[in-house]
């Protein structure tokens, strides 16, 4: 069925048309309209998009709800419930005076217009001029019908389906944006499959753990949560990037974070070089004559030097000025590979010309084998201001894969193929006699680059088409 744009509503900012959502969706959408603006408002106040105001009363209730929380659980209860009951009701009693005095404005200029008709038709007896007469007479039924007109205050706190649908984006937005912060942590940090990585942290916990305990030990526990709950709510402040700057370019930071850095990577690694369980500095140390601890200081203070110089560069090429940036995001592509059992021919890609075909994707739309599947191409733009933006596909897998989730479970079989009857359903990981379908899932996922420049380059690389590999 083709739905026709211009007669179903159209929304501006998000949908195209209401006949698009699953009703059940729509009306999810509706009823956490409020609950979506709700947080909408709270993730705008972290991120400091809202007015600061907003952002610094955030930081001091936490702080307070953290250092005396017991206060203000014995208080946030009832002071709720006071605060709520006596807002309604001063609003109720504020909108019910206005609306009193409103009426009896409205009752005071009906009754002035009124008395000017009496005089003026006072006037008319003596003018005589039916004309005016009429037109007066034409406006005193307009303001009588006008009366009569319907009118409706609409209930606060209402929210359309525009700003819900723009809630959620702002919303998905944020979480995407905590979710990349926390992935780079996790790469950066948290994986300890990467020895680089090992040494890395544990450098840093060296002097972070001291640190920390001395923090909990003289702060508690309220005002360590405070602490960590203030920095995670400036971090998203405008001021946090200017003073972060300032601190990585001051010369004497700088090169004490450098000092620090190389000495905790070499005392790390020392332990490894010098390990009594290992055979090639054993038979080294016992062709010199130097003490151990000598060696291991001579090891340690070279370390350090090298880490050193790796570090200062380090710092000096972060910063830098970026005039591009690189974006990446990984997409999965899956499309299915369709058969059919016929007798005497065993499974074929053989269809029925009323189903699908030998290669669907996942809304059964015919497509080619995933020998012969292709990439977006890429796409290069200029925006206002000079700005210049290349995206480019690239496969992030070598080769297509098959699918084998639920082969524990018996809803694959070993070669990813799930079995159904003449109808495609019922699917099952086990053929049977009534089973005359079977379909399984490949799988690849690709890289999507995005480049921002802020002016186009002087020789821009040409579109080189779809990059496949298989």
């Amino acid at each position: 069925m083709v739905i026709q744009q211009e007669a179903s509503y159209s929304s501006p900012y998000s949908i195209g048309t209401l006949d698009t959502i699953p009703p059940a969706f729509l009306q999810l959408l509706v009823s956490l309209g409020p609950l979506l603006g709700w947080i909408r408002h709270v993730t705008d106040t972290i991120q400091w998009y809202s007015p600061p105001r907003h952002s610094l009363l955030l930081l001091l209730l936490w702080n307070v709800v953290c250092l005396w929380p017991w206060p203000v659980l014995v208080v946030l209860v009832p002071g709720t419930i006071l605060y709520k009951l006596g807002a309604d009701w001063l609003r109720c009693k504020t909108s019910r005076t206005r609306r009193d005095r409103l009426e009896q404005a409205r009752h005071k200029q009906q009754q002035q217009q009124q008395q000017q008709r009496t005089h003026h038709d006072d006037d008319d007896d003596h003018e005589d001029d039916d004309r005016l007469l009429s037109q007066r007479r034409q406006q005193q039924r307009e303001a009588e019908q006008e009366e009569l007109i319907a009118r409706k205050i609409q209930p606060e706190g209402q929210v359309s389906l525009d700003d819900t649908l723009d809630n959620v984006t702002a919303i998905l937005g944020f979480t995407q944006r905590l979710g990349r912060s926390l992935e780079t942590v996790r790469l950066e940090w948290l994986d300890g499959s990467r020895p680089e990585v090992v040494v890395a942290t544990l450098a840093v916990m060296g002097y972070v753990i001291p640190l920390w305990c001395l923090g909990v030990l003289v702060l508690g526990v309220g005002g360590t949560l405070a602490w960590m709950g203030s920095v995670a709510l400036l971090a998203y402040s405008p001021w946090t990037p200017v003073v972060w700057m300032a601190i990585r370019r001051h010369a004497v930071l700088r090169y004490g974070v450098a000092v620090l850095w190389a000495y905790s990577v070499a005392f790390i690694t020392s332990w490894q070089a010098f390990n009594p369980l290992t055979t090639t500095v054993q038979k080294s140390s016992a062709t010199t004559n130097k003490k151990p601890w000598t060696k291991w200081w001579a090891y340690v203070w070279h370390r350090a030097g090298s880490e050193k110089e790796a570090m200062v560069a380090r710092l000096n090429k972060e910063d830098l000025p970026k005039d591009s940036t690189r974006n990446e995001m990984v997409f999965q592509f899956e499309i299915y590979e369709n058969q059919r059992w016929w007798l005497g021919a065993n499974w074929t890609t053989n269809m029925l010309s009323t189903e699908r075909g030998p290669w669907t994707d996942n809304h059964l739309v015919a497509i080619t084998s995933k020998e012969q599947f292709k990439l977006p191409q890429a796409v290069e733009k200029t925006t206002a201001g000079d700005k210049w933006t290349r995206k480019t596909w690239s496969w992030a897998d070598n080769d297509w894969w098959v699918d084998m989730t639920g082969e524990l479970d018996g809803k694959v079989d070993h070669g990813g193929w799930e079995y159904g009857n003449n109808a495609w359903q019922h699917m099952t990981g086990l053929p049977a006699i009534q089973t005359f379908t079977r379909r399984r899932r490949w799988c690849r996922r690709a890289l999507l680059v995005e480049h921002r420049t802020k002016s186009s380059p002087t020789s821009p690389p040409q579109t080189s088409g779809l990059r496949h590999r298989s």
